[in-house]
């Protein structure tokens, strides 16, 4: 399971792949979350809303969500609504490529852990009844701000990696280069082409070479005499809990969503 978990951070075939570079790198996947919640909950996307947003989740002061419009709009996640009967409040809306990222981002990583519980089932066989997606996107998205707002961030041998553009999808290309054959998150070591990585997550080689060796300064990744790079234990168990925490997140969404459904033993 950890394996397709891990498969849904990288590069899509077809619509999917379009759509999911704009979500690869963790700080436009967090504004985008931000924005297409506010917009789907009561009150709309606002300027002021969005302000609110980021005091609550200790992001930032309320100077920086006027950038963070701009940003935005500048990456074509969001644009002006259409205008209403109230011309005091300025409405966004998001544009639909980052709907339909969404959508399929979720998908996705329901798709992955549909064999975990049945409530993941029910949630995917309805998952294109805009209601059902709307209610998980929101649930989902109230989860992880809520995690935000219980107090000081902790640090995790991968913040090198999601703090950085396409750090994430790097790590997760690198991680599917072990053998079949060996545990996962892998214990032996992984091999793989800078060049490849680079190609399919669609940032350069430099790039890639950068983050590798700023993992290896750190310890994170241990390179061998004979190719390669050994996972150090810090990294692998941020690996484990990472996935082990977004898996409790998406199977408890889809319980809720469903309707409180117990596991079937």
């Amino acid at each position: 399971m950890a394996r397709r978990v891990i498969a849904v951070w990288g590069p899509q075939p077809g619509e999917n792949g379009d759509v999911a570079s704009k979500l690869q790198d963790m700080g436009r996947l967090a504004a985008g979350v931000w924005a297409f919640y506010l917009e789907i909950t009561p009150g709309g996307l606002t300027l002021a809303r969005l302000t609110e947003l980021m005091v609550q989740t200790r992001v930032s002061g309320p100077g920086r969500a006027r950038t963070l419009i701009a940003y935005l709009r500048f990456i074509r996640f969001i644009e002006p609504a259409p205008p209403g009967e109230d011309g005091r409040r300025r409405l966004f809306v998001t544009t639909p490529s980052l709907k339909s990222a969404f959508r399929n981002r979720l998908y996705n990583e329901l798709e992955a852990r549909k064999h975990l519980d049945p409530a993941v089932v029910w949630v995917l066989d309805r998952f294109h009844d805009e209601l059902v997606f709307t209610a998980y996107f929101t649930v989902i998205s109230e989860v992880s701000m809520s995690i935000m707002q219980i107090g000081t961030k902790r640090n995790s041998a991968l913040d090198l990696f999601s703090e950085r553009y396409a750090g994430m999808t790097v790590l997760g290309e690198m991680l599917l280069g072990g053998g079949p054959e060996d545990d996962f998150p892998p214990r032996r070591p992984v091999r793989y082409s800078l060049a490849d990585i680079a190609n399919r997550c669609g940032t350069s080689r430099a790039q890639v070479l950068g983050l590798v060796k700023k993992a290896r300064n750190a310890g994170l990744l241990i390179q061998q005499d004979d190719g390669g790079d050994l996972l150090s234990t810090e990294l692998r168990e941020a690996i484990e809990a990472f996935v082990a925490g977004t898996t409790d997140m998406v199977v408890g969404g889809a319980r809720i969503v469903a309707g409180n459904r117990p596991p079937v033993m």
